[in-house]
């Protein structure tokens, strides 16, 4: 196997973007996780799901936590007794829950 020159020149940056890449994505996945527990225990305390991340502070969280993979946000919806939480991903354009490149979050099982 031989690198192109190209490849030589850029492999240890591309490498590097990738692992930054992959540790925001990671970090979403834990903040949204928390965001979700704590969305969870809202519903058991208060009969249903806040209308915004905000009625979570200072109860159930200290602050809502920014998304580093997107740099926004998280995004989220309460519908139908259930709620939609997502990272719009790294373009931060949000494009629907299921978008390709987005992260979903669901809610958790009984």
């Amino acid at each position: 196997f031989r690198w192109s020159e190209e490849e030589r020149r850029w492999g240890p940056i591309y490498a590097m973007w990738r692992l930054m890449r992959s540790r925001a994505a990671v970090e979403s996945q834990y903040l949204g996780t928390r965001i979700a527990i704590a969305l969870e225990q809202y519903q058991r305390a208060q009969g249903g799901f806040p209308d915004t991340l905000a009625a979570l502070v200072p109860a159930y969280l200290p602050v809502i936590p920014e998304d580093p993979l997107s740099g926004g946000q998280f995004v989220y919806r309460s519908e139908a007794g259930a709620f939609v939480l997502y990272s719009a991903g790294e373009s931060g354009v949000d494009r629907g829950a299921n978008a390709r490149g987005n992260l979903l979050l669901t809610p958790l099982g009984d």
